[in-house]
């Protein structure tokens, strides 16, 4: 009982410790902060598209934050993949049954959107829309 208090009070961070881990990687805060609304939004829309229900949701965006209050925007890990994980993680967490195609689909049509991209289909064998997602990344 002891071990699982001790692991869960690793996991709270104030909003100081999480501050100062992004200065010490010489990451502007605020610009993390937008980063970190900018995927919170993504995955309400995909969760939306998805017609996944609000927990699954609101766990998405708290794997996304835990996340990065343990390892700093640093540009290594791509912001777009990053919300494509946590949407996935989330839908197994939640036991909400989504197929990895969807997910993929839904945030492709999402980002097309956002970045003013012709409608495609998705051609989950090629490495195209990696790529664009790689380059067009905001953080």
């Amino acid at each position: 009982m002891v071990a699982m208090t001790m692991e869960l009070d690793r996991m709270q961070l104030t909003l100081d410790e999480d501050t100062y881990r992004s200065v010490l990687k010489g990451i502007d805060p605020e610009a993390e902060a937008s980063n970190r609304r900018w995927a919170a939004f993504i995955i309400a829309d995909a969760c939306i598209l998805l017609e996944l229900p609000r927990a699954t949701c609101a766990t998405a965006q708290v794997l996304l934050h835990r996340y990065y209050c343990r390892v700093p925007m640093s540009g290594h890990d791509p912001l777009v993949i990053m919300t494509m994980t946590c949407v996935f993680l989330a839908t197994k967490i939640e036991e909400t049954r989504r197929k990895i195609r969807d997910i993929l689909s839904v945030f492709h049509k999402l980002l097309n959107s956002y970045y003013g991209l012709p409608d495609s289909i998705l051609d989950i064998n090629s490495n195209v829309h990696l790529c664009s997602c790689l380059l067009a990344c905001p953080a």
